[in-house]
């Protein structure tokens, strides 16, 4: 499919467009219900008037606390149109990650649900302003959202600038303890969509099953099929045998996942699986065993194309494309809006040699918000640090063989050991608390753990049990040790 445009001023643009050129063809579909691109717009330019109404401005900050559900696709396009920027974060954070997302930012609103209200407090106190969280079950005004702006007058204006504004804020490293937040352009997210909806045929369809609030699902499964008007299938969370069922019985055709989520597939695939519509398997997020490839290739005869990004390259860096050879066990090539070079020792590694990969292109962030110092460091010499290890072979292929930068993946996201220290010291009972990764090795690929050594306050006992089930109230599943050793 040809892509007229690399670059909008405005993502709100490609609805627009999509809508005037075919107002009843789906945006997307949940629940096995359409919503068209005229019903979307409608919805959008109505949301949009009522944030200017309630005094929302170009260059706010709105938190979207959401997950994959048409409010989430609403406000995104919403916020994006009166140019205010959406801050997008996990919906099931907890209060202390909480916290630290509006302090780091400092918006004019927020935006969540009803299973989120209790995090925005603690010790019972609002962390935020109450009468500025909208809760889209039930709002401040006694109804839902979407109800609420049913009578609205829609906004038909849009912010319209370069594109180099910055439309999103998303949060990334902790190396230090403190999330920080990388801005990220219209310009950027449509340029990297590109990415992926190059490759796309005018009869695709797209699942968006990766959470919307990470820019890797933000990217590949929202925005590159609204670039394209191609509709996609927003998935509200990640049922495997719900999942199979839609490869089977729906015109899905492209699929983009994290490696647990194929691992999970081989477990539940039959020996002769058969899914004539899928036509496109793509993994990131994090290493993928090449096992694991060989063997659905071989065995189902799916070709997983993997590849590499992070969050300040918006984020595709290198990937497989269906224009090359699926070379098993790398992350492919560089995609034609980057330059990519590893560095040792200060200087250009020689092909096969190892050091850091660094990443330059319209694709990468402009910085972190509110942190220049941090902006300064990770962007010197106008190149992205990744802190990533990786070398090139001798035809341009990348492979990613460890990092620099203390953190961990799990299940396709980052979590930072000092982050999840500064977060259980807030435990009444605890000292100190140290945490450290620990690599192990399982199919070729990193199997990545947090193990974690507290130490009692005294005055109260502090069991495992009692850590883990403070944890589960405080900070995001995906970050609680694996581990827990206690000493006095």
């Amino acid at each position: 499919m040809k892509i007229d445009t690399h670059e909008t001023a405005n993502i709100h643009n490609l609805l627009e467009r999509n809508a005037a050129e075919k107002p009843d063809a789906p945006f997307f579909i949940i629940n096995h219900k359409a919503i068209s691109y005229s019903a979307g717009l409608s919805v959008v330019e109505k949301l949009a008037g009522y944030l200017r109404k309630i005094g929302i401005c170009e260059g706010d900050r709105v938190v979207l606390n959401l997950g994959n559900n048409p409010e989430f696709i609403f406000c995104f396009l919403a916020v994006a149109q009166i140019g205010a920027i959406s801050v997008l974060v996990n919906p099931l954070a907890k209060r202390y990650e909480l916290a630290s997302y509006v302090n780091a930012s400092r918006p004019a609103l927020v935006i969540t649900d009803s299973s989120q209200m209790g995090n925005f407090q603690i010790n019972n106190e609002f962390i935020f302003p109450a009468d500025k969280i909208i809760n889209i079950d039930n709002s401040m005004s006694g109804n839902n959202l979407l109800r609420v702006i049913e009578g609205m007058e829609p906004y038909k204006g849009y912010s319209k600038k370069s594109g180099k504004e910055a439309v999103s804020i998303i949060f990334t490293s902790a190396i230090e303890g403190e999330p920080l937040g990388a801005m990220v352009s219209h310009a950027c997210i449509c340029d990297t969509s590109l990415g992926v909806a190059d490759y796309a045929l005018d009869n695709d369809m797209f699942m968006a099953v990766l959470p919307l609030f990470h820019i890797f699902g933000l990217i590949s499964s929202f925005i590159s099929p609204l670039l394209c008007g191609l509709p996609f299938y927003l998935i509200g969370s990640f049922s495997p045998r719900k999942i199979i069922e839609f490869f089977r019985s729906t015109k899905a055709s492209i699929f983009i996942g994290v490696p647990i989520m194929y691992q999970i597939f081989d477990i539940l695939f039959k020996d002769k699986v058969a899914f004539p519509n899928m036509r496109l398997w793509i993994s990131g997020g994090e290493a993928l065993s090449p096992a694991l490839q060989i063997k659905f290739r071989a065995q189902y005869n799916i070709d997983i194309r993997q590849g590499y990004g992070l969050t300040e390259a918006s984020p595709i860096v290198a990937w497989n494309n269906t224009r090359i050879d699926n070379k098993i066990g790398t992350v492919g090539t560089p995609m034609p809006w980057n330059e990519v070079k590893i560095m040792l020792e200060g200087k250009e590694a020689a092909t096969g040699e190892s050091g850091e990969v660094v990443v330059r292109g319209d694709s990468v962030t402009s910085g972190y918000y509110g942190r220049p110092d941090k902006t300064a460091e990770v962007l010197a010499g106008g190149w992205l640090h990744t802190g990533d290890i990786g070398s090139f072979d001798d035809v341009g292929y990348l492979t990613i063989k460890g990092r620099k930068k203390n953190m961990i993946i799990k299940n396709g996201l980052n979590v930072y050991p000092r982050e999840v220290e500064r977060i259980m010291r807030h435990h009444p009972s605890i000292r100190e608390a140290y945490v450290r990764p620990v690599i192990s090795e399982s199919d070729g690929v990193p199997v990545e753990t947090l193990s974690a050594t507290v130490y009692s306050a005294g005055g109260g006992a502090l069991t495992v049990e009692n850590i883990i089930e403070w944890c589960q109230d405080n900070m995001s599943k995906y970050k609680i040790p694996d581990v827990i050793v206690i000493k006095d």
